[in-house]
């Protein structure tokens, strides 16, 4: 015994490394962001949270875990910080979304060296860096330099979330927190909606007032509100219901749906609707009912519900959905110019914008098939419907072969708001909301993990 604490008395104690590096290394980088401050581009918010996006990635050297929870718990309070830049210099700017987003690519890429023979064996790895590849590749003939690197590098943190929540949480406790989590973050954007419905301080449009929370658009904030919806059932069906915080959620579920119905998202309704009604129909038909009751309540009390509603089916002229079909039918009409490799990464925007008379609308495509199509060609909407196949493949072997009954459940849960937001994806920007997207792959790469002993999940 003596002779092993003799031993342990040259080695360095991992946490004392830990903290001495921190030290070392955030101490003076916490002086030279203090200092840069008052050469920044920020309000007191914007302040506040940049010191938080630093405190976090600080924090992320010394315990990963937690560091990776904070930031998933921040990323939506910060999305609409994505149209204000904190530093500009020629043509190249940065908002605070992006540092948060280059702070994780930073984090990331240490724990996939650090853990790069854990990081070979996720099964979707192909399709991923497939699909990041021909993004990559796009490069050399891009129509916009800018828009191609932004567009990678938000890629690029999506498949980080990916990465990490695969190697950051082991079992089904700490995925049950990764849920909680964000669930939590959806607190801040629920609150200042509910302010905005109160205030009438949303996005104005025509009649309506729409509510967008801390979003930079009503509907991101609607689709990031569906994947909430969707972790708050499965938190209240999965425990025992009698429960204090199974009532908490059932609440928030209500809440979440009533701040839903006021981004006036009619894409994010229908993706509620389909994910209801796929797990309605396979195991819970009594929930199924209720909320059928409860939507037709609402249909029949509320007029701009009905008004909303009504025009799915008998579209008006002059309307969004007809608006729709005329953008989609221009925008294939660019894709035909350059239908192989496409304009390169991000910039299926730009090239609407160039192309269509602004006075027609938004040059946002509203369609993430025929966004990538843009982007990266016949080639690369082949890929993404890949990786999309292998992602719904994945989830449905699983949910066949689990044998716990809560894993089982919560595979069904993505898997069917997986399908339904895919679906969704043929009328609006789900992919383009970078908030729902860090959330939701970082549920799946943490979803692997904790199946990671199946055979399925692993490559061959």
């Amino acid at each position: 015994m003596t002779q092993a604490v003799e031993e342990n008395k040259g080695q360095i104690n991992p946490e004392e490394k830990n903290f001495g590096a921190f030290f070392y290394i955030f101490f003076p980088l916490t002086i030279i962001l203090i200092a840069s401050i008052p050469f920044l581009n920020l309000s007191g918010v914007l302040i506040w949270l940049l010191l938080f996006c630093y405190f976090i990635f600080a924090l992320s050297f010394l315990n990963n875990k937690w560091g990776l929870f904070l930031f998933i718990l921040l990323r939506p309070a910060v999305d609409f910080s994505s149209q204000t830049a904190i530093l500009e210099i020629g043509s190249f700017s940065l908002n605070l979304s992006s540092l948060l987003g280059l702070l994780i690519l930073i984090f990331s890429g240490l724990l996939i060296i650090k853990n790069y023979s854990k990081f070979k064996k996720i099964k979707l790895i192909i399709p991923w860096l497939l699909f990041l590849t021909v993004n990559l590749f796009s490069f050399l003939f891009t129509f916009s330099s800018n828009a191609s690197l932004e567009e990678m590098a938000r890629l690029l943190t999506i498949f980080s979330l990916f990465i990490l929540g695969f190697l950051l949480v082991k079992n089904s406790r700490e995925l049950t927190r990764l849920v909680k989590i964000i669930i939590y973050s959806s607190f801040l954007p629920i609150g200042v909606g509910l302010y905005q419905l109160i205030t009438g301080t949303g996005l104005r449009e025509g009649g309506e007032v729409r509510i967008l929370g801390t979003f930079s658009h009503p509907n991101m904030f609607a689709f990031f509100l569906c994947l909430i919806i969707v972790l708050t059932v499965f938190i209240f069906l999965s425990d025992k219901r009698k429960q204090v915080s199974s009532i908490f959620y059932v609440l928030l579920m209500f809440l979440s749906f009533f701040v839903l119905f006021f981004t006036y998202t009619r894409g994010a309704w229908l993706v509620s609707f389909i994910f209801i009604l796929i797990i309605g129909l396979l195991y819970y038909r009594r929930f199924l009912i209720s909320i059928a009751a409860f939507l037709l309540i609402i249909y029949l009390l509320v007029p701009s519900f009905q008004e909303r509603i009504s025009t799915l089916t008998n579209p008006d002229p002059y309307g969004s959905i007809s608006w729709r079909f005329e953008l989609w039918k221009d925008g294939f009409d660019y894709f035909k110019q350059k239908p192989f490799l496409g304009y390169g990464a991000g910039t299926a925007t730009s090239v609407i914008s160039y192309n269509r008379d602004p006075r027609l609308g938004s040059s946002e495509p509203h369609n993430d098939y025929l966004r990538t199509a843009l982007n990266t060609g016949a080639l690369g909407l082949i890929i993404y419907l890949n990786l999309i196949a292998c992602l719904l493949l994945t989830l449905f072997i699983q949910f066949l072969k689990q044998k716990n009954s809560k894993l089982k459940m919560f595979n069904l849960f993505l898997l069917a708001y997986a399908i339904a937001m895919y679906l969704m994806s043929f009328g609006d920007n789900i992919l383009n909301d970078t908030s729902l997207q860090w959330s939701f792959w970082v549920l799946v790469g943490a979803l692997l993990a904790v199946q990671v002993k199946d055979k399925t999940l692993v490559r061959s």
